[in-house]
């Protein structure tokens, strides 16, 4: 969530920038079926995050033990 709020508030139009609190709505879209209900929705959002964080950890520690 923080990575998508820099990435509004550095990328955003000036003339149409509005000040946000943090929201889904700011992520990057979802891979797979278009509709999901709410439930589904948050737990695709959280298996990819999860997976981009285990991601980052093995890289991170590969490259530590180098």
């Amino acid at each position: 969530m923080l990575g998508a709020l820099c990435h509004y508030i550095t990328h955003a139009d000036l003339k149409d920038f509005q000040p946000m609190k943090a929201n889904f709505g700011i992520l990057p879209a979802l891979e797979g079926p278009a509709r999901l209900g709410k439930r589904e929705r948050g737990q695709a959002y959280s298996d990819r995050a999860l997976a981009a964080l285990d991601a980052y950890l093995e890289a991170s520690l590969i490259h530590d033990q180098a």
